[in-house]
């Protein structure tokens, strides 16, 4: 997905005015590990190279192409630094945005557009997630740890980004965690999609029924992953059916509880998901540590 899809030309044109065009040489660097991180790239065309110099040596550990978003975790941790370096496999353009996005449209009074892309960055850092766990034939530590300690470290997690958010709000008071045995259900093709999942623990099948009736393997998810977000936000029904294949821990985040708070609150609703946004980039990194990646 396009992280400026569905905004008008007015809106889009409050985000090229905090950001700036950027053309690199092939082997110019954007950034060095170790270096603030602050700002987002978007590869508007061309490669990079994502890189950790370990005794003297670069090693390779990703490479960026177009679409593909960049030093994400600048956007929204604060204090941050650089986790790796990013160079210029050829010639490269990017998109950097160097203020909050969201604050720009804030600012500017349009509160749905600042929804509109956190959505956006939501479902664009979910499939990061999925791509960077897919490449990766090593098991993430949500794969190896007891569960105790998993619900333990979540319980943190949330606490460390519920800061921001009211007290009573809906994020608190609805996202839980829960647990699956194997063969259970996580979503059934054609409900409403009212809410969409971070995925813990273990891994699911996903299976799409045609109307035969013929039921289809079409893709197995493993933790840490985000399921069910593009439906969600596009207000679709269930495209697939999720099944547990073996011991999952999930958490929900609410569906019809937020559909209202986004038409009763809409500056509470931005808090909440720029929270969700701040998770997924958490998940990514921790994951990313864990086999050597990040940005």
């Amino acid at each position: 997905m396009d992280i400026f899809a569905g905004l008008t030309a007015d809106q889009q044109r409050v985000l090229r005015n905090i950001g700036k065009h950027q053309q690199l040489t092939p082997g110019q660097l954007l950034f060095r590990e170790g270096q603030p991180a602050w700002g987002l790239y978007v590869v508007l065309s061309g490669e990079v190279e994502v890189y950790r110099s370990v005794m003297n040596e670069d090693h390779i550990v990703a490479i960026r192409g177009e679409g593909s978003l960049i030093g994400e975790m600048g956007l929204l941790k604060e204090g941050g630094q650089r986790t790796a370096s990013v160079r210029a496999r050829g010639h490269a353009a990017l998109f950097e945005i160097s203020r909050d996005p969201v604050e720009a449209l804030k600012q500017c009074g349009d509160l749905n557009a600042a929804m509109a892309f956190l959505q956006n960055l939501i479902v664009v850092l979910a499939e990061k997630l999925r791509l960077r766990v897919e490449s990766e034939q090593v098991a993430p530590a949500s794969e190896i740890a007891p569960w105790k300690e998993l619900s333990e470290e979540f319980e943190k997690e949330l606490e460390s980004i519920a800061r921001h958010l009211p007290k009573e709000g809906i994020f608190r008071r609805s996202i839980r965690l829960g647990k699956l045995r194997d063969t259970e259900e996580l979503v059934t093709q054609g409900a409403e999609s009212d809410g969409f999942f971070f995925l813990h623990h273990g891994r699911v099948a996903v299976y799409h029924t045609d109307e035969q009736s013929k039921r289809t393997l079409i893709d197995r998810r493993e933790a840490p992953a985000v399921i069910g977000e593009s439906g969600f936000f596009g207000a679709q029904p269930r495209m697939a059916t999720v099944i547990a294949d073996g011991p999952v821990l999930y958490s929900k985040f609410p569906g019809r509880e937020f559909d209202k708070l986004r038409r009763k609150n809409p500056a509470e609703a931005i808090e909440i998901l720029t929270a969700v946004a701040r998770l997924i980039i958490h998940m990514n990194y921790r994951y990313g540590r864990s086999v050597g990646l990040g940005t």
